[in-house]
């Protein structure tokens, strides 16, 4: 007789557990906003469908505020939806004094979720709306890679980053590479970048700035005959970032190299040159 099976068992890769923080007046969107979790590859924790509207009051309410609490505590981040209410406002609180990430949506008819950009767009209901100060909003830091020879790329890549509200961070050589008035850094390069990369520790640089980041962007161009070329170093950041448990984003799809099957098991988000698609993170 065979052991149990069953498709379950097969699916069990780990995905970041979302509590769900949202007003009263958004009950009614509720599975929607389940559904968008899962879409965005994590695990919805959703007030409204564990409880339904206070487990209907047949439990005193602070011990569902309290259970709440608990998964809040427990969560991995937390999303909040439309405008914040008094609970929510506690909800964020608690999230922050556990340093959980804090992200936040606004709600678009018909049914379209978009993500805030700036804390002016935060929304708060007319009770708590003298408290918006106390709400940390924090932009998501997303180091750019790319190949040297794509300075210009990479800073005009880095402006539109910050239109998306992100905050987009490399090195500030790359700017004077870009325009040229780093005539001997570029010069350096071009005799011997090996020698470059260890005068200016660029290795250990780039590795510390993805350590300090929410996820990086691997902007991967054409060179060298190779279609969305990826070489050694940027190959190097996304292994540092994917050993710190950051998001990989690449720019453009993944080359055919020799190391394909190794950037393929870091499991990269490919954009297909879609930037917007940034804004989840």
């Amino acid at each position: 007789m065979e052991g149990f099976n069953h498709t379950a068992l097969g699916l069990q890769k780990e995905r970041p557990l979302v509590y769900t923080a949202m007003s009263k007046h958004l009950f009614y969107f509720r599975f929607f906003i389940s559904q968008f979790v899962v879409k965005q590859g994590a695990v919805p924790l959703n007030p409204f469908l564990l409880w339904d509207y206070f487990l209907l009051d047949i439990v005193d309410r602070n011990q569902v505020r309290e259970a709440n609490n608990n998964i809040v505590k427990r969560a991995d981040e937390v999303w909040v939806f439309g405008p914040v209410s008094n609970g929510v406002l506690a909800e964020i609180k608690i999230a922050q004094e556990q340093k959980k990430p804090v992200k936040f949506f606004k709600i678009e008819k018909p049914h379209k979720i978009v993500p805030v950009v700036s804390k002016e767009e935060i929304e708060m209901e007319d009770d708590v709306k003298d408290f918006k100060n106390e709400i940390n909003f924090n932009k998501k830091k997303v180091v750019i890679c790319g190949s040297v020879k794509f300075a210009k790329e990479l800073v005009e890549i880095y402006h539109k980053l910050e239109g998306l509200g992100l905050e987009p961070i490399m090195h500030e050589e790359m700017f004077g590479i870009a325009d040229g008035t780093a005539q001997d850094l570029i010069q350096g390069i071009a005799e011997n970048h090996a020698g470059v990369k260890q005068k200016y520790d660029f290795i250990k640089y780039w590795h510390n700035l993805i350590v300090k980041s929410d996820a990086i962007l691997v902007c991967n161009f054409d060179k060298n005959g190779i279609q969305n070329y990826i070489g050694g170093n940027t190959l190097m950041e996304i292994g540092f970032a994917f050993v710190n448990d950051k998001k990989i984003f690449l720019l453009n799809d993944i080359p055919e190299i020799s190391y394909k099957d190794e950037i393929i098991a870091m499991q990269p988000i490919v954009l297909n040159g879609d930037l917007g698609k940034l804004e989840i993170i």
